[in-house]
């Protein structure tokens, strides 16, 4: 969690409090059509490079509609008030 309400946006607390429902929504787009291990699997496992691309394509694109689904920006911190811990996340 971040260190105070005054470093994050209204976006960050929208995903935190949609959380559950829009990771549910993530993995059934991920998964649909998808044969064999899981494309999150594949690409914390495999070592083929094709197949960890293919499964970067599925995900990022599943996070991003969901994302925009429920009204939620990607970016969830403030230009202002950073502290470093704040950078570290932004940077993650």
């Amino acid at each position: 969690m971040p260190p105070s309400d005054d470093d994050v946006t209204v976006n960050f607390w929208q995903g935190y409090d949609k959380a559950e429902k829009m990771n549910e929504d993530m993995q059934r787009k991920i998964k649909k059509g998808w044969y064999g291990d899981s494309p999150i699997k594949t690409l914390m496992h495999s070592r083929n490079e094709k197949e960890r691309q293919a499964a970067v394509d599925r995900i990022v694109p599943a996070i991003e509609e969901t994302m925009r689904e429920n009204k939620i920006s990607p970016i969830f911190l403030t230009i202002e008030n950073k502290s470093p811990q704040m950078l570290l996340l932004e940077a993650a």
